[in-house]
């Protein structure tokens, strides 16, 4: 339950820096374990209306790293000012800050991010 709590609560720091780890399993060699990669929430700011759906939400997942998950809280009630997702992202590439997404009619729009 411990271990459940620290996987899935991240991302962790220390000392002013990530914490980047990675859980062992049975058959793995700690030596060859490739520590480049995190479990982050990210907050999607000014999605517009009709946008707000799994399928969606899963697209710009997989645009800013690897969707892993929605937060259950995304589709409850009607004043959020933004919506969550935990993505796996490579720490060695940069974040992105937005994205440009096509509104019905043929209008652009930018989705912006904050990293937890």
């Amino acid at each position: 339950m411990d271990l459940q709590k620290v996987v899935e609560g991240g991302p962790w720091s220390f000392e002013q820096g990530m914490l980047v780890y990675k859980q062992i399993l049975e058959n793995e060699d700690p030596k060859e374990v490739m520590l480049n990669e995190i479990d982050i929430w990210v907050q999607i700011y000014d999605i517009p209306k009709g946008f707000v759906s799994e399928t969606i939400l899963q697209s710009v997942g997989n645009y800013i790293g690897e969707f892993i998950k929605s937060d259950p809280a995304n589709f409850n009630g009607t004043w959020k000012t933004y919506v969550r997702i935990r993505v796996k992202m490579n720490v060695i590439k940069p974040l992105k800050r937005r994205m440009r997404i096509k509104r019905e009619g043929g209008n652009w729009s930018w989705i912006n991010f904050k990293y937890e």
